[in-house]
């Protein structure tokens, strides 16, 4: 057993020498040949350590349920000319990396690099080929192509995606998804250094009367606007598309940058384009979300640092990025963040002791056992640490019970309800303006369930798909979804899920990733790409106050070791902040200054730490501290002091001896609905409404009141009698007595237009 060579007709009817593998008698499209190939191979079949490796998908779609498999000779001839070009070119794209660039491999780090064949898109022959951030899948082919792996480009191109991936981490939409579509191209036109087209050998020219896909140095590609296969070269015929539209417009606003690469090696020659455009990459010169601007930015500093800021190299970066009119100004900037609510901290944590698993509010700077109140004593699901989420203003907590049903209770304790008694929740999060809870369930499934709070006739299944570098291609490979979070503007949801593609052989090729969706349109991209095997990212948190950080847990099999990392998007720095003894499932506090998470100090045993955070949010600012031995699934709560939340806040020593606050009437309501309280002392009393934000809505009344029963009328209207929109409400009752005593009470509402 071990690595062979054979001789094999590729797609183009050229005879390819391929690196083979022998187990047992038997060949497969395995090259053992390179220099990242590990000497110890525990499972070379089902495992394969830094080889090249092909697998079959026999004319199946890539999903969960579907299996892949081995192309396999017994005598070492090859017959399919598909799985040949394949096998080749990911054996010269490697190559092409290690030879002139010092890269071992997609990866960097000499990970194994898996070409599918033979694959299809929804049963039909698939006229396209794409890197989903695993593997490159080629489809044979149908009106538009030729089987797409008998293009070396095209293999060069996809391939490429994920060493943008390992690198800059381009966001796959808009300007940044452009640039990304642009450094494949430019790659692709590096290893297959013939000519500047892309596709040429497989493109079928009923389609592109050019015969090629892109053409670099011509991005009309024989075209006009009118036409599908043309491409801008100029910015002033950039097309400003909608997401829905090629994810805005990847794979045509890429011509631009296109165009500035051919000008620059027009003048200067592959070899030192080359070297510009890897060193914009390797040296991270670019961000998630770097435009056109950025790019030019990135080349001339590229250039100055090979080869000196007055160098006629930088000359010529200059004069391409001026010739296709990407200027120097309007370059991306991170958005600033919110400024934390004014408020007191407290954590809302989840008993873990093993055989309790009740509720607590604990406040963030306890003295004593009275900072520790029980919230409830219903017992929470504790089989993941996402089953408690919390409202935005504190006003009340979400939780998953032992028989998972979902329920909601005051952070005063009052009103417990069940909102679902399915049976069936697992992980919810709640958007910070409190209209969407997305949830999953135990079951493994695919769907996150987005339940709409203010309209639930609005609710909506979303099934999940693994993203790929092709709009309108997605695979069928997600399992399910676990930890989910929500951006600051309830807009973006991050979640991880755990991807499966079955072999053959009955193992499986199974990777976790962490994904961005859109909750108004429903794409989804990939913010990490999968990790080695053996490493996984878990449990992602948005920071509050910006969308900017992101909070995760990090786990390596092969030490068994936890960490806690915090990733930059903008930046694309990262910082391990703490070492814990299991998942952590951190969470930023609401100013983004500390940490709570879990860690466990003996494997078993579960306590609740805190750590404070340097101020780029990258590093600890000092060593982590216990802050509850024996809990779990801590969540932070902010009570602001601007507003009212369902704590009372009581001054003096003699209370009213009754003032209550009922549950409005009817709930939820449209148009109009009735708040009744009672007042056991005479004092001015003042009903307000507030928005679920903390925003002052309308003060319903404001007046000084006898002892007795009240009732008052709410039509859905701000002060300035203007209609408000659908959504959770607060309204709270204020009595303050002549003697400076005071006491407030605060109950939520649904209004449903």
């Amino acid at each position: 057993d071990g690595p062979a060579v054979a001789t094999a007709t590729d797609v183009l009817g050229v005879s390819r020498e391929i690196h083979t593998y022998e187990v047992g008698g038997d060949f497969i499209l395995l090259d053992g040949s390179r220099a990242t190939f590990g000497a110890a191979q525990p499972d070379v079949i089902n495992d394969p350590r830094g080889g090249i490796l092909t697998l079959d998908a026999q004319e199946h779609d890539l999903s969960a349920e579907s299996q892949i498999f081995h192309v396999v000779s017994e005598d070492n001839v090859w017959d399919d000319p598909v799985a040949v070009s394949a096998h080749h070119h990911a054996g010269e794209v490697f190559q092409y990396y290690l030879d002139v660039h010092g890269r071992a491999g997609i990866d960097g780090q000499g990970g194994t690099m898996i070409s599918i064949v033979h694959v299809t898109d929804e049963g039909e022959p698939m006229d396209n080929a794409y890197w989903n951030g695993v593997f490159m899948a080629f489809g044979d082919g149908d009106q538009v192509f030729e089987p797409l792996a008998g293009a070396l480009d095209v293999a060069a191109h996809e391939m490429t995606h994920g060493v943008i991936e390992r690198t800059v981490n381009l966001e796959y939409r808009g300007q940044s998804g452009a640039l990304n579509e642009s450094f494949a191209d430019v790659f692709a036109a590096m290893v297959d250094r013939e000519d500047w087209q892309v596709g040429e050998d497989i493109t079928r020219t009923a389609f592109f009367p050019t015969g090629a896909l892109r053409d670099m140095e011509d991005p009309a590609n024989g075209g006009g606007p009118q036409v599908f296969f043309w491409q801008p070269g100029h910015m002033d015929e950039f097309l400003s598309l909608p997401d829905s539209i090629d994810n805005g417009g990847v794979h045509i606003n890429s011509g631009i940058p296109n165009r500035a690469c051919f000008l620059i090696a027009d003048a200067l020659g592959h070899d030192k384009t080359e070297q510009i455009y890897y060193r914009i990459l390797d040296a991270r010169y670019l961000n998630i979300r770097s435009n056109f601007q950025d790019l030019r930015w990135a080349a001339n500093r590229a250039a100055t640092d090979l080869f000196g800021e007055d160098s006629q190299e930088v000359a010529a970066v200059e004069d391409a990025f001026e010739a296709v009119g990407i200027g120097i100004d309007g370059r991306y900037e991170a958005p600033e963040g919110t400024v934390a609510a004014a408020g007191e901290q407290w954590l809302v944590v989840v008993n873990g002791d093993g055989f309790d698993t009740s509720l607590y509010l604990v406040r963030s700077e306890f003295d004593s056992e009275d900072d520790i109140q029980l919230l409830t004593s219903t017992q929470v699901y504790a089989e993941t640490g996402n089953s408690v989420d919390v409202a935005a203003d504190g006003s009340f907590v979400l939780f998953i019970d032992v028989e998972n049903n979902l329920r909601i209770i005051n952070s005063d304790g009052s009103d417990e309800s069940i909102l679902s008694d399915t049976g069936d929740w697992s992980s919810i999060a709640l958007s910070p303006d409190g209209r969407l809870l997305a949830a999953t369930t135990v079951f493994i499934d695919t769907t996150i369930f987005m339940l709409d709070l203010f309209d639930p006739d609005n609710s909506r299944e979303i099934k999940l798909r693994g993203a790929t570098t092709q709009d309108g291609v997605e695979t069928n490979v997600v399992l399910f979804a676990d930890a989910m979070d929500w951006d600051q503007d309830s807009q973006v949801l991050i979640y991880d899920a755990l991807n499966v593609v079955p072999t053959g052989t009955g193992e499986e090729i199974s990777y976790w990733n962490v994904n961005l969706l859109n909750a108004e349109t429903d794409r989804i991209l990939p913010l990490f790409p999968p990790q080695p095997e053996g490493l996984h990212l878990g449990n992602p948190a948005f920071s509050t106050t910006t969308a900017r950080h992101v909070v995760f847990d990090f786990y390596d099999e092969v030490d068994e070791s936890n960490q806690i990392w915090i990733y930059d998007i903008v930046s694309g720095e990262a910082g391990a902040i703490v070492e814990t003894g299991s998942f952590g499932f951190p969470s930023f506090s609401t100013d983004d200054t500390e940490l709570a998470f879990e860690w466990s100090p003996d494997g078993v045993t579960l306590n609740v730490a805190r750590v404070e955070l340097s101020e780029d949010r990258l590093a600890a600012a000092g060593d982590p501290e216990d802050f509850l031995f024996e809990a779990q699934t801590a969540k932070w709560l902010l009570q602001p002091t601007v507003v009212p939340t369902a704590v009372e806040s009581q001054q003096g020593d003699v209370q009213p001896r009754a003032l209550q606050l009922a549950p409005n009437v009817p709930n939820p309501f449209n148009p109009e609905t009735t708040i009744s309280f009672d007042v056991g002392h005479p004092g001015r009393v003042t009903v307000s409404v507030y928005d679920i934000r903390g925003a002052h809505v309308i003060d319903l009344t404001d007046e000084m009141l006898a002892a007795g029963a009240y009732r008052v009328p709410w039509a859905g209207i701000d002060a300035a009698g203007r209609a408000v929109a659908s959504g959770i409400y607060l309204y709270r009752l204020e009595w303050r007595g002549r003697d400076g005593q005071r006491q407030q009470l605060t109950r939520r509402m649904a209004l449903i237009r």
